[in-house]
């Protein structure tokens, strides 16, 4: 969790516009909590989340592994879990998406 009052603010922000379907948004404000707080996991995992759903998967991963790092650190093995979940998730659609165009 961020420290700050502000990275705190704008990490909130961004999960109310990720809630919202407004992944851009979300990008823009989980972006500034990384920049701000280079070592909160959150914002990494909330931000790879939002990449994913934007479809750019290759952010998603980079950035989900440096949250799964920094959750490592932390000691923090529930974010851990969740994280290789959502890895897991993007492995499988990338899968499929392969398997479609192969079939196509």
């Amino acid at each position: 969790m961020p420290v700050g009052e502000r990275a705190r603010t704008q990490l909130q922000a961004g999960c109310d516009a990720f809630r919202r379907g407004r992944f851009n948004r979300a990008v823009t404000e989980f972006m500034a909590v990384m920049t701000a707080e280079p070592a909160c996991a959150e914002a990494f995992h909330n931000y790879g989340l939002a990449c994913a759903n934007l479809g750019n998967d290759g952010l998603a991963v980079q950035a989900l592994v440096k949250a799964s790092d920094l959750y490592d650190q932390q000691g923090t093995k529930a974010g851990l879990d969740q994280v290789k979940q959502d890895l897991e998730q993007l492995a499988d659609r990338q899968q499929r998406r392969l398997a479609e165009k192969a079939s196509a």
